[in-house]
């Protein structure tokens, strides 16, 4: 029978929306998109709503990210790849604005991912108080590549670390598109028989995609080995794909 290690949580990758700011002075959606390289699936369009009671002034940047295997992400900018319109934007309070972004980049690619960086324009707390910037920036994440592809993960080598007992996980993406490590259950062979590992008790680094080619080292949470002490093998059972895309 498989037993489940805690509960399973919606995996949140803080590289495509966090705020820097208290509260939120306006909302953008969706806060992750798929383009196409061609056609018609190359256009999406964002909506970005003034919640605030008084002007804000956005800018919006296209960023196309690398993500090394450990998690690590590099962001470089990618006006050629990914165009956005209108890329600056004044809205009034309680105004809604469309903002259309299309690919334009190289159409024979089989995945890429880019950024949106929706960040707000700092305004100085009034005179006399404190000199605070007050500002709210999202990421939303675009994930480029053709329609009908498939991920393919697959555990190329599991390590221990000695000093902290903790384990180690080589996966790879052998499929020809993007995956995330929480499309799907990660099932566990271990000494204390078949174990589901929680997506959340995975550490994956800065980012939950793994594009086709790549690897990521994944470390599995303290709080998972107390579990089981030795790990034989471990599979990706993508029965859940689309729930949390």
């Amino acid at each position: 029978m498989i037993q489940r290690l805690g509960s399973v949580h919606l995996f949140i990758c803080l590289l495509f929306a966090f705020a820097a700011s208290e509260s939120e002075s306006y909302s953008v959606s969706p806060l992750r998109t798929e383009l196409q390289p061609l056609g018609s699936g190359a256009v999406q369009r964002l909506t970005i709503t003034n919640t605030e009671t008084k002007p804000i002034t956005l800018s919006l940047n296209p960023e196309k990210i690398t993500i090394d295997s450990d998690g690590r992400v590099i962001k470089t900018p990618a006006n050629n790849d990914i165009q956005v319109f209108p890329p600056q934007v004044i809205l009034e309070a309680g105004q809604k604005q469309s903002i259309q972004i299309r690919y334009t980049g190289d159409t024979d690619i089989i995945s890429s991912l880019y950024t949106v960086h929706v960040n707000q324009v700092p305004v100085l707390a009034a005179k006399g108080k404190a000199q605070i910037k007050v500002a709210l920036d999202f990421h939303v994440a675009v994930l480029v590549q053709p329609h009908g592809g498939t991920p393919k993960f697959s555990v190329e080598e599991i390590t221990q670390d000695t000093s902290t007992g903790l384990w180690r996980i080589n996966i790879a993406n052998r499929g020809d598109a993007a995956g995330r490590f929480n499309w799907g259950e990660w099932i566990a062979q271990t000494d204390k028989g078949e174990l589901i590992i929680p997506v959340n008790n995975l550490e994956t680094g800065d980012s939950g995609y793994l594009l086709p080619g790549s690897n990521r080292w994944v470390s599995v949470t303290e709080n998972t080995p107390s579990q089981f002490s030795e790990l034989y093998s471990l599979s990706f059972n993508p029965t859940k794909f689309l729930e949390n895309r």
